[in-house]
This record gives C-alpha cells, structure tokens and sequence, in this order.
C-alpha cells in the first residue's frame, strides 16, 4: 500500500537507492540531494529531497546517519546514510515501517 500511494518521482528514487545496496550495506546506503537529483535526471534538489521525504514517510527507507557539510573530517561522505526497512540492518531484524503506514 506504501509502495502504490506513491508517484513515479519517488518511485524511481526508490529503485536507485535499491541498485545502490548489495547485500551488505543497508544502512550505510549513500544517497545525497545532488547524488539523487542525478540517479533520476532531475535538476532540483528541493524536488529530490521531497522525494527522500515521501519514501522516509510512508516507511520503505529510513535514515541512518544524517549528512551535512558541518561534518569535521573531511574524508568522511557527507551524504545522509540510508536504510531499505525490509531488509536487515547488520544483525538487527528489518523494522518493515511500512507495513504500519496508512494514507492521510
């Protein structure tokens, strides 16, 4: 039901941040405005991160470890981590939030 209420935009995004985990690095699955605006061919950001929002809201994908550019050091990304909530996170059980989701 999380996955139909959703448009094409944030349907796409969806798909990229699916490409980008392997197996292995759900939780650490990078994923910036700019990186997003570029995975779906879009040029605004504010679009890209409404799109990041929606899937964040209705619960397939949840952040991990919050981005920006006050970060210290400067080899670590700066990009916000994310999370697929189907799948497990290390050893930690898949938090599936959009199973509790339900349309406003």
């Amino acid at each position: 039901m999380a996955y139909r209420s959703l448009k094409p935009g944030p349907r796409a995004l969806l798909m990229e941040l699916i490409r980008r985990y392997n197996g292995r690095n759900n939780g650490q699955i990078i994923m910036s405005a700019r990186q997003a605006c570029s995975a779906i061919n879009i040029s605004d950001k504010d679009t890209a991160l409404r799109y990041l929002n929606q899937l964040r809201e209705v619960g397939l994908i949840k952040s991990t470890k919050l981005g920006g550019f006050n970060m210290k050091d400067a080899t670590a990304s700066r990009a916000t981590e994310w999370a697929l909530t189907w799948e497990r996170v290390n050893e930690k059980l898949p938090t599936r939030e959009f199973m509790g989701w339900k349309p406003g």
